[in-house]
């Protein structure tokens, strides 16, 4: 009996021990799920003041979409970027604290990594993804997208906004990357501001373009290009410059650099001037005779005529191609480089070659008779006119005949 009773004893201190262990264990099961709780509050919290420092940002872009965009505005808008990036960073610093702080809290209340709910079923897929576990990381990536790399055509980032889309800042390395196998790495479109900003604060460069097969840039909306005028007229003459570079100096001339130096080797791109025409000299494959009006000329593109007084005579030169020769004189041609001959038998005078349409000059290209040569010849350089273009053969005085070869064209 007494032995009996000991057991029962003990039986019962045991089962005693077992209900108390289970209510501790409850008790820090109820504990653990009151501070997971807590937790989801605070990320409540911080999400909303994440939304609300976003609100602002947009907010103050709102009000700086208005900023001045002209050239001569261009320096007032490279002053004031240093404000607005101070204004962004600080901004965007506080936004992404908020935010790394919500996705610590989600993962040690849920044990998950951080990432935004996924979309429906035929919707993008959105990822988001903060590191921010050490301090000693020199390459955390703040915001990650990656688009399916096997098939189809996804975006890995996309952004949209009244103010910027997307908006990627760096201390060190890249704002903002992109990359693509089959697209472009990176799009900027705007319906009423700038597409794509890139600004530095060192001597690297602000935005860059790279692809293996395809154009590094392309301006494929109104093809419209604006550099920014420099503040002084010429070459730089200081600074150091690659093989490659181009400004657009106070005048808007546009200069580049042949050799890499301090400043470098420059030379002016050459262009037409407003009002008038002209272009490059380019030089005929050979020579080809555009006229001999002696009819005795088995190679000239024109062989009649006679001797000529009066005028104007008319002739094309661009667009043509020889057919004794086979020589051809592009159709862009506005000005020609060759050399007339004037063949007289008496008498005297002169001959001017002016462009088609542009009337008789006060001036003659070559004279001829009265002390002069009946046979003579000299080079010219003239204009062509009309369309398309030709020139204007002008000989008052004896009858002449004439010899009009090419040898290149301006264009």
């Amino acid at each position: 009996m007494i032995e009996q009773a000991a057991t029962a004893r003990a039986d019962g201190q045991s089962q005693g021990a077992k209900d108390g262990g289970q209510d501790d264990l409850r008790e820090q099961v109820a504990r653990l799920a009151a501070l997971v709780d807590q937790q989801r509050l605070e990320l409540s919290a911080q999400r909303e003041e994440s939304w609300q420092l976003r609100a602002e940002i947009a907010r103050l872009r709102a009000r700086q979409s208005s900023r001045p965009r002209t050239g001569q505005q261009s320096e007032h808008a490279r002053n004031g970027a240093d404000e607005r990036a101070s204004s962004r960073r600080a901004l965007l610093k506080g936004a992404g604290v908020a935010a790394a702080a919500a996705t610590v809290a989600l993962v040690a209340s849920e044990g998950q990594s951080g990432h935004a709910a996924p979309a429906t079923d035929g919707g993008p897929s959105i990822l988001f993804q903060v590191d921010a576990s050490s301090s000693s990381n020199t390459s955390v990536v703040e915001i990650k997208g990656i688009a399916p790399s096997s098939s189809g055509t996804g975006t890995g980032v996309y952004g949209s906004g009244r103010g910027y889309g997307v908006y990627g800042f760096s201390n060190e390395t890249v704002g903002v990357y992109g990359t693509s196998t089959f697209g472009n790495g990176v799009v900027g479109a705007s319906s009423g501001d700038v597409a794509i900003i890139g600004s530095t604060t060192g001597s690297t460069t602000a935005i860059e373009g790279q692809s293996t097969s395809g154009n590094d840039f392309a301006a494929i909306g109104t093809g419209r290009i604006q550099q920014t005028l420099q503040s002084f007229t010429g070459a730089p003459t200081s600074g150091s410059h690659f093989a490659g570079e181009q400004i657009r100096d106070h005048d808007g001339e546009l200069w580049l650099c042949v050799s890499t130096g301090g400043p470098g080797v420059w030379v002016r791109v050459g262009h037409v001037l407003a009002g008038l025409t002209g272009g490059a000299i380019s030089f005929l494959t050979k020579p080809t005779r555009l006229l001999d009006t002696r009819g005795d000329s088995p190679n000239a593109y024109t062989n009649s005529g006679g001797p000529q007084t009066g005028g104007p005579f008319t002739y094309q030169v661009a667009g043509i191609t020889n057919p004794h020769d086979g020589v051809s004189i592009p159709s862009s041609a506005t000005g020609a480089i060759g050399k007339v001959t004037v063949i007289a038998s008496s008498g005297s005078g002169f001959v001017a070659l002016v462009p088609s349409g542009s009337g008789a000059p006060n001036t003659g290209t070559i004279p001829y008779g009265n002390g002069a040569s009946l046979v003579a010849a000299t080079s010219f350089t003239v204009g062509l006119g009309g369309s398309p273009g030709a020139i204007d053969v002008y000989i008052p005085g004896s009858a002449a005949d004439l010899v009009i070869d090419i040898f290149g064209v301006v264009a």
